[in-house]
């Protein structure tokens, strides 16, 4: 890669703390099915609790709050690194 694409990219992000269980879930699923779980999580129409069932029936462990806070973007993982923090205007 050239210092140019490099550039155009951006920095790697670094996390510097452990990831949230939202965030360990959406790395670890299937793609299609980890674009599912991100497109609920975008969707404003899905609950944290709707979601959570969701995830639950499928048999993974997500906790609500934790749902919310990733949401949010104020779960462990977004706090801990600053490329995931939301940019203020």
């Amino acid at each position: 890669m050239s210092l140019a694409q490099r550039a155009d990219r951006g920095p790697d992000p670094v996390v510097h703390g452990s990831p949230c269980s939202v965030s360990i879930l959406l790395r670890t699923l299937p793609p299609d099915e980890s674009a599912a779980l991100q497109q609920m999580l975008d969707d404003a129409g899905w609950s944290a609790s709707a979601i959570h069932d969701a995830v639950t029936a499928e048999g993974y462990s997500v906790g609500r709050q934790t749902i919310t806070k990733h949401r949010r973007s104020a779960c462990r993982c977004r706090r801990s690194s600053p490329y995931l923090r939301p940019t203020s205007p």
